[in-house]
C-alpha cells in the first residue's frame, strides 16, 4: 500500500511540477516528446530518489530503486511500475527484507528477513510479517528453530536447538511445545 501511495505522489508530483514551472532533478533518457523514457534517476525535493526505467514519463519495467527520505529503500524488479518478483526492502533501522513482491505487497511467498542483530528469519510469508508453514529462525546467540509455524509462531512440528547443542524435537503450539512431550539431544 505504502508503495502504490508512493506511486500516485511521483505521478501527481511530476503532473504538479510539469505544470507550475518548479524543477526537479533528473537524468536520463528521453523520448522525442520529452517525457522520461529509458534509464533515469529522479532526485525530489524532498530528497527521495527513483532510479530504473521510465517509459512515457512513469516508471517501467526492469530493475529499479527507490529510496525514501527516512533512508528506507527498495531495489528489485518493477513490472508496469509496480514492485513484482525479487526484490529488497531496507528499513532505515538495517533490518532487511529479501523475498517476493506482488502488486507492489512484501512479505507474500518465500523470503528472509535479516536484522543487524544477526537474527534470521526465513520461510512462508503471509498478510504481512507473519511467517507460515515451514520456516527457520536464527536468533542472535547462535540458537535456531527449524519447523512449523502460523502467524510467526511456533505451531506443529519442530526442532529447537540452543546455542549449546542441545536440541528439542517435538509438536508445538502458540510458541510452546505441547504437554513438554518431544525427544531432547544433547550435544555432548
Amino acid at each position: 500500500v505504502k508503495n502504490l501511495l508512493n506511486k500516485i505522489f511521483i505521478i501527481s508530483f511530476l503532473f504538479l511540477l510539469a505544470n507550475c514551472g518548479a524543477k526537479i532533478s533528473y537524468e536520463g533518457a528521453k523520448n522525442a516528446n520529452g517525457d522520461y523514457h529509458g534509464q533515469g534517476v529522479i532526485t525530489f525535493l524532498n530528497g527521495e530518489v527513483w532510479e530504473g526505467q521510465f517509459k512515457n514519463g512513469e516508471p517501467y519495467t526492469g530493475k529499479g530503486t527507490f529510496i525514501w527520505s527516512d533512508s528506507s529503500r527498495y531495489e528489485g524488479e518493477i513490472i508496469e511500475g509496480q514492485y513484482q518478483g525479487q526484490g529488497t526492502y531496507t528499513y532505515p533501522n538495517g533490518k532487511k527484507w529479501n523475498g517476493d513482491w506482488k502488486d507492489d505487497e512484501r512479505f507474500t511467498g518465500k523470503g528472509i528477513i535479516r536484522y543487524d542483530s544477526a537474527e534470521e528469519w526465513e520461510g512462508e510469508w503471509k498478510e504481512g510479517l507473519k511467517i507460515n508453514g515451514k520456516g527457520t529462525i536464527i536468533y542472535e546467540d547462535g540458537s535456531k528453530y527449524v519447523g512449523a509455524f502460523r502467524d510467526s509462531t511456533y505451531n506443529g512440528r519442530g526442532a529447537f536447538t540452543y546455542a549449546d547443542g542441545d536440541e528439542w524435537t517435538g509438536e508445538w503450539q502458540d510458541g510452546k511445545n505441547i504437554n513438554g512431550e518431544g525427544i531432547i539431544k544433547y550435544d555432548n
